[in-house]
């Protein structure tokens, strides 16, 4: 007997013509969706706060992707200022109506939780949870008008972290965020149903991009990083697969992405009461969540004796 799975139908069949906005464009995570969107014919803003990475990111897109000035805005913008984004939004809105929203605007600050500066958790919180709060919030009245006449889905993207499911050491509230972000994209995920907007939580693991270089200025937090979180720095993910996965996620419609295979492990020990969008992956976490539910045991006590030993070197 052959068992043969459905396939679901796309959202998006593909990105050409489709208005894509992205924060945090410049560079990163960012900078690579913005690319394979322009690649593939689609309509491109990108916004982030640095006006001068901002416009070396536009030219450098447009020698890139070979495409038509047209294709592509840039706007100066922090998004964890909700008036400024609110006018930015609705500014790109009557360019093109928002086909997809992709938050992936974040910074990060190393350090113990305890010895960071308030000024620090204020900053990373105001734009890893805030500036998507704010992003979302602004874009979903025109994106809900503009859904009634569409013939194809909406999405937005959160750019979560494999962080907001096993803690990132020595990355203080940065964690948090991200863990917050998955509370956010259950939420919209639930409301938006009805209005066949989907959300997609995209969670990498540790990528090759400035914001990793953040998270590492710590040499003795480092250290510990390595061996509580696994961390080796010859073994990263590059932006270009991460936004790729991304791509593919937004046309399928796919809900939470883990891009690395280890992703796949923290998803099912993390998921909660909300299923599986696919009854095979349903039916494989039922039978593998015992065993590796009993694994992350012999993983706390590991990270117990490292912290331990880490403590007793001080």
């Amino acid at each position: 007997m052959v068992f043969r799975v459905r396939r679901k139908t796309k959202v998006m069949e593909s990105l050409m013509n489709k208005h894509v906005f992205v924060t945090g464009g410049s560079s990163g995570i960012g900078y690579e969706i913005a690319k394979r969107a322009l690649i593939q014919g689609a309509f491109v803003t990108i916004v982030a706060r640095n006006k001068a990475r901002l416009a070396a990111a536009k030219e450098s897109l447009l020698k890139e992707c070979v495409c038509s000035p047209s294709q592509i805005v840039a706007e100066e913008l922090d998004v964890g200022d909700f008036a400024a984004t609110k006018r930015v939004i609705e500014q790109a809105s009557r360019w093109r109506p928002i086909d997809v929203l992709v938050c992936n605007a974040g910074l990060v600050r190393s350090g113990l939780f305890g010895e960071c500066r308030a000024e620090d958790i204020d900053q990373v919180v105001r734009t890893n949870l805030l500036g998507c709060a704010y992003s979302v919030h602004a874009a979903l009245p025109h994106m809900k008008q503009e859904q009634n006449k569409s013939s194809h889905g909406k999405s937005i993207v959160l750019i979560g972290s494999l962080a907001g499911m096993y803690t990132l050491y020595g990355a203080n509230i940065y964690a948090a965020t991200k863990y917050a972000l998955r509370g956010l994209a259950e939420t919209l995920r639930l409301e938006l149903l009805p209005h066949n907007i989907r959300v997609s939580l995209i969670c990498p693991g540790f990528t090759d991009t400035a914001l990793l270089g953040d998270a590492t200025t710590d040499q003795q937090v480092l250290e510990t990083l390595k061996s509580v979180c696994h961390y080796d720095p010859r073994d990263t993910e590059s932006p270009a697969d991460v936004a790729a996965r991304t791509v593919e996620a937004i046309k399928a419609g796919e809900y939470i992405v883990a891009t690395r295979r280890v992703g796949g492990v923290l998803v099912m020990l993390s998921r909660g009461l909300l299923p599986s969008e696919s009854i095979v992956t349903t039916l494989l976490e039922c039978v593998f969540f015992v065993p590796v539910r009993l694994l992350s045991v012999l993983v706390l006590l590991n990270v117990r004796r490292l912290l331990g030993r880490s403590s007793n070197s001080k």
